[in-house]
This record gives structure tokens, C-alpha cells and sequence, in this order.
């Protein structure tokens, strides 16, 4: 809110008068802890010149030391009787001290696994006002220290985030170069955040939404699983019994290990060493039961999804033993 010494009288020509700005919140109530050095960018229009050519004295754009929310200028002077003056005030991006930086990733927080994307820092002050200008602009060289929430994906393959990079700011805002400091996540089963931090006294740091971090679509292996659908164990060595059954199924994954989706209809299945391909009930498809007819303490399951071409097993069980069933007679 702006005020003046005036109380609504006219202003007289070529006498000064004062102008206080006072900040209020949201709920009007007036911001007490609003003190210290804040930048003030004035607009006053209708103010002209004197027919004598002289000029209105005005307040200038800049630092103003507020005390209990509030700051008056001293000393205005208006010349012309014919001026009709209205004056604004904006609070404009300041106070690095209070900043906070605010980070996206390149695709709006929704990226790929294993596909590098840069970060874009954008620093505010605690108005939401890009700091940009004004007597503490944001602009120019910083080091922006980077860490993430991010964790190894499935086959332990860590994300990559760099640390400390040296980057320019301009219009308040930078983005990172993904040839030179690439980003990566790999973990399509989080929603990590990153964070930015300049750690220069005072530091400021932000935090970005939390990032959707999809699958691969590139199938990179394929796994028999237990069971008859979705992610689950990988089928290691196993014992069965003649008069029992084992139901797995093929899984595919990208480079690291994320599920991707179920083996195609059209996998065929077979069995090595003991086993036969009579012992596999289900082929082709999904999944299968292994359904042995005789004892055996040496073989596998294999499984070959034709997405990446026919006649080569993409996997295999471990070490099957089958023992005799109940007795029968």
C-alpha cells in the first residue's frame, strides 16, 4: 500500500511531501518481519514538467531500508498544476539472501531410464519474483552443487548426478548441459527429487517435484520367473517330484533391470539335459508348467522370445533335480 502526507488534499506545486510504502501478506495483514534492504522499483505517471521547464522530483528505482514492514521517501515535489500523479511501487526480484532455486528436469519431471536430460535452476526470492535484477540479481557465474534422492536401479546400476558445476545464470534461470553434465536416473521403481544448492555463505538451496522415472522400452534380456504373470523371483535351482508341477513364466527387462512387460504369446520353450521337451506343458506362450515324467539331478528350462529373432534360448533355469513321487504301487 502507498500513502503520502497529503490526506487526500491536493499536493502544492513545487512543495515536497512524503510517500510511505507499506507491505502487507495475503490475509492483509501488514508484514512486521518485512525490514532490511529490499529493492523498490517506482512508476509514476502524469508527473510533468513545470511550463518553466522545471522537473518533478521523484523517487529513483532502487535499495530502500525498510523497519516493520514499511519505508518512506522524503522530499517528493510535484510542478505542474495540471498533473493528474499516480504512483506505484513493485518489490522486485532481491534478496539473493532469501532465495530459493527452483529445479526441472528437461521433460517436466517425467524421464527415462538410462536416457540423459539436463536440469533447469531457476532462483526466486521469497515473493516468487525471479531474481534477475535489482540490487542483489542472481545473474552470472555460481557453483550449484547437485545431489538427488536417486538410488541404483534393480542390477545396481547407479544414476549419475553431478555435483559441483560451474554454471552461468541469465535471466535469473540456467540450464545444464547433458553433453558435459549429463543427468541419468535408472530406477524406474522411484520418484526421487534433485536438489540444487549454492553454497556460498548465505547458502540457498531447492528442491525439485518429485521426477517419474520410466522404464526403458528397449528390451535388453528376458527371465524365467516363478509363477504365471508380472516381476516376480527369478527361477534359480529348484527340486520337484514326479507327481508335482512348477509354473513359471518369461519376464522381460531393459538394461537395468527394470521390468518391462511379460514375454510375447509366441515364446517357445524347451528343456536340456534330463528333461525333454514332453516335460514342458504350455509351449508356446508366456508361461509353462514343467510337469517331469521321469527323475533326473541335471537340466534346464529355456525360454526363447522372438523379439530379437528365433532358434537361441534368451534364458535359462538353474540346475533343475527331480525326485520320485509318492509311491504308487
Amino acid at each position: 500500500m502507498i500513502t503520502t502526507t497529503l490526506g487526500g488534499s491536493p499536493a502544492v506545486g513545487g512543495s515536497g511531501f512524503d510517500v510511505t510504502l507499506t507491505v502487507y501478506d495475503a490475509d492483509g495483514n501488514m508484514k512486521t518481519d518485512f525490514i532490511g534492504a529490499h529493492n523498490v522499483d517506482w512508476t509514476i505517471s502524469g508527473a510533468n514538467d513545470a511550463p518553466d521547464t522545471t522537473g518533478p522530483t521523484l523517487p529513483a528505482d532502487g535499495s530502500m531500508t525498510f523497519t516493520a514492514g514499511a519505508v518512506t521517501y522524503s522530499g517528493m515535489v510535484l510542478v505542474n498544476g495540471t498533473d493528474s500523479v499516480e504512483i506505484r511501487a513493485l518489490l522486485t526480484a532481491e534478496g539473493v539472501y532469501e532465495d530459493t532455486p527452483v529445479t526441472e528436469t528437461e521433460n517436466s519431471g517425467v524421464e527415462t531410464a538410462g536416457i540423459d536430460f539436463t536440469v533447469t535452476v531457476t532462483v526466486f526470492d521469497v515473493y516468487g519474483n525471479i531474481a534477475d535484477h535489482g540490487v542483489n540479481d542472481y545473474d552470472g557465474l555460481h557453483t550449484i552443487d547437485f545431489t538427488s534422492t536417486a538410488t541404483a536401479s534393480p542390477n545396481l546400476t547407479s544414476p549419475t548426478i553431478p555435483t559441483a558445476i560451474a554454471l552461468t545464470f541469465s535471466g535469473g534461470a540456467v540450464t545444464t548441459n547433458s553433453g558435459t553434465d549429463p543427468f541419468t536416473l535408472v530406477n524406474a521403481g522411484e520418484a526421487p527429487t534433485i536438489t540444487a544448492t549454492d553454497n556460498a555463505a548465505p547458502a540457498v538451496n531447492g528442491v525439485s517435484d518429485t521426477i517419474t522415472v520410466d522404464v526403458n522400452p528397449v528390451i535388453a534380456s528376458i527371465r524365467i520367473n516363478t509363477g504365471t504373470i508380472g516381476n516376480t523371483a527369478e527361477v534359480t535351482a529348484f527340486t520337484v517330484t514326479t507327481d508335482n508341477f512348477y509354473l513359471i513364466h518369461g519376464s522381460r527387462y531393459d538394461a537395468y533391470g527394470n521390468y518391462i512387460s511379460d514375454v510375447a504369446a509366441a515364446s517357445t520353450w524347451d528343456a536340456t539335459g534330463d528333461y525333454d521337451i514332453g516335460d514342458v506343458v504350455g509351449t508356446p506362450g508366456v508361461g509353462v508348467s514343467f510337469e517331469p515324467d521321469n527323475t533326473g539331478t541335471a537340466g534346464t528350462i529355456t525360454i526363447d522370445d522372438p523379439y530379437n529373432g528365433t532358434g537361441a534360448a534368451d534364458d535359462a533355469t538353474g540346475n533343475i533335480t527331480v525326485n520320485a513321487g509318492a509311491i504308487n504301487y
